[in-house]
């Protein structure tokens, strides 16, 4: 799903920006 591939993209875009 194309959904759920989005979704992880930003979340990890999200913690990536967290600890910087």
């Amino acid at each position: 799903h194309l959904e759920v591939y989005g979704y992880e993209l930003l979340f990890a875009i999200l913690m990536r920006r967290a600890l910087t």
